[in-house]
C-alpha cells in the first residue's frame, strides 16, 4: 500500500467514525468531515501546511463569540491533526521526516490499517 492509498483509507475510516460519533451534533460532524476531506490528495508537506492553517482558524474562532464557528473549525483542526499523527507514525516507521510527533493512538491506527500485527512490513 502506498502513502496515497493509506491516506485514502484513513480518511474513509475517519469519516465513517465521525459520522456515527457526532450524529447528534451536526456542526461538529460537518467540521470533522471537512477536516478529513481537507487531507485528500495531500503530501506530508501539504498536510503540515493544512494543519497550520486549521490551527489558526480554530484559534481565531476561539476568541470570537460564535460558538458554532468555533466548534466547526476546532473539529476540522482535530481531524487534520489526527491524519498528520497517523501519517507521521508511518513516516517514522520508514525513518522519514515526520509532520508531528506521533502518539500511541496514531501508531495504533497506522498498525490497524497496515496490519502491522500480522506481517513483517515493519522494520
Amino acid at each position: 500500500m502506498n502513502l496515497k492509498e493509506f491516506i485514502d483509507k484513513l480518511i474513509r475510516d475517519g469519516i465513517e467514525e465521525v459520522t456515527a460519533v457526532y450524529a447528534d451534533q451536526p456542526n461538529k460532524m460537518k467540521g470533522a468531515i471537512a477536516g478529513f476531506k481537507a487531507c485528500e490528495f495531500k503530501t506530508p508537506t501539504e498536510l503540515a501546511l493544512e494543519l497550520k492553517k486549521a490551527q489558526g482558524m480554530a484559534q481565531l474562532h476561539f476568541t470570537t463569540a460564535n460558538h458554532d464557528k468555533y466548534w466547526y473549525h476546532r473539529m476540522r483542526q482535530l481531524q487534520i491533526e489526527f491524519v498528520c499523527n497517523v501519517v507521521s507514525a508511518v513516516l517514522q516507521n520508514e525513518r522519514k521526516p515526520i509532520i508531528i510527533a506521533p502518539t500511541a493512538r496514531g501508531v495504533m491506527k497506522a498498525a490497524e490499517i497496515l496490519d502491522w500485527g500480522s506481517t513483517n512490513e515493519r522494520a
